[in-house]
């Protein structure tokens, strides 16, 4: 794609303006795709400086921030009425916990970080998906299942590194229900269970939507994959996320 190469160009130099003057200890961490931004700082007063010089480096380049997608907020407390923010797909937030469950940090309460798809992202899968079945009403079934396999395996191993498993149950239920849909679509005076044994079968001990050959994949079915912390690895209690 054209586009984010186009921002890359236009926006090289961006984060180095950003973070030059700061002190070293106290650097913000700048993480920017293409023209998605988001920068992590534990002062509200250096976001707000970092904001204003954001729009006054966009500004010699005839650009500006979009104020409806620009926000700061917390990561950890309500600020604004908004607790952590979303990226790339990704809804990043933390939750405290009681003081057994997890390690706590300088001598803070215990809190957890956690990374799950974020509801937008849900809901424009969701779409594609109701899209692909809209587009096989009149397909074989094994079209139909091969056309949804792609759309679901890449959905589900892009998220399969965050906390997916039980935004994946609730996709396979989602996908269930409009699939049932398809099938009434199909066969509108058939009963229910005629429609269910005509297009779900048995696989590997349990029913899934297929043919007998064809399957349909399912989210849950892609192993979530943690990263995992190497030792010596510094982790801010609060911090404040602009994006």
């Amino acid at each position: 794609m054209i586009s984010p190469l186009l921002a890359n160009v236009a926006l090289h130099g961006f984060e180095e303006a950003l973070v030059s003057g700061a002190p070293q200890k106290r650097r913000p961490a700048v993480i920017r795709y293409a023209d998605d931004l988001v920068v992590l700082h534990e002062d509200l007063e250096t976001l707000l400086k970092l904001k204003a010089r954001a729009e006054t480096w966009l500004a010699e380049m005839g650009l500006q921030l979009k104020p409806s997608k620009t926000r700061i907020t917390h990561s950890l407390n309500a600020y604004e009425g908004r607790v952590g923010f979303d990226f790339l797909g990704f809804s990043i937030r933390q939750h405290r916990v009681g003081k057994y469950h997890t390690r706590t940090f300088r001598g803070q309460p215990g809190f957890k970080t956690l990374i799950k798809p974020s509801k937008e992202a849900c809901k424009r899968h969701l779409r594609r998906v109701k899209a692909v079945i809209r587009q096989h009403r009149g397909a074989p079934q094994a079209a139909l299942v091969s056309a949804l396999n792609a759309v679901i395996r890449g959905w589900a191993l892009y998220y399969r590194t965050c906390v997916a498993k039980c935004t994946s149950d609730r996709m396979d239920a989602q996908v269930f229900r409009k699939l049932y849909q398809w099938a009434k679509w199909r066969h509108p005076r058939k009963f229910g269970k005629w429609r269910y044994g005509r297009y779900w079968q048995r696989q590997r001990g349990r029913i899934n939507f297929g043919n007998g050959t064809s399957f349909l994949a399912r989210y849950a079915d892609t192993p979530i994959i943690r990263h995992v912390k190497v030792r010596g690895d510094k982790s801010p209690y609060d911090e404040h996320w602009l994006y």
